[in-house]
């Protein structure tokens, strides 16, 4: 099987590998997602600032993405529509990440400070500064109630 790479326009701010496709996040506000075994392509464009980082959840068909305008949004990639967006920070959301067992979302901001929310309800769990830079990537332990931030 021959596979052909994706050339974006732009540089990448972040990829995903998931369930076999590959997820693009660029500096011009869109998604693009390409299943190579099926030669799909797909782009959400989101009339923003810029992404900065892209999650995909496990069970839901919903992309997250961080926005440079301090917005989180949640798209769905069957019905290609937006689910939700809601306003996180006045500065840029790096990272943000689902956390399915808690149906919770952790994002980190240049404001220095981790924000929890649930997904559904979109109330912040909780709010703490994490550091004296930065957050500028959140890993989360898909099991265990782990996460890791980096600055």
């Amino acid at each position: 099987m021959e596979m052909h790479a994706h050339k974006p326009q732009k540089p990448l701010q972040s990829s995903l590998f998931h369930f076999q496709a590959l997820q693009f996040c660029s500096s011009t506000s869109s998604l693009k997602w390409w299943v190579p075994v099926l030669d799909i392509e797909k782009e959400l464009v989101q009339h923003s600032e810029r992404v900065k980082s892209v999650d995909l959840h496990p069970k839901e068909p919903w992309i997250l993405a961080s926005l440079y305008s301090g917005t989180l949004c949640i798209w769905n990639y069957h019905s290609q529509e937006l689910v939700k967006s809601f306003k996180v920070a006045e500065s840029p959301v790096r990272s943000a990440k689902f956390i399915p067992r808690k149906q919770w979302i952790v994002t980190g901001a240049d404001d220095k400070f981790i924000r929890v929310f649930d997904y559904y309800t979109m109330e912040k769990i909780a709010e703490f500064e994490a550091h004296t830079d930065f957050i500028r990537s959140v890993a989360v332990h898909p099991t265990l109630p782990l996460s890791a931030i980096s600055f």
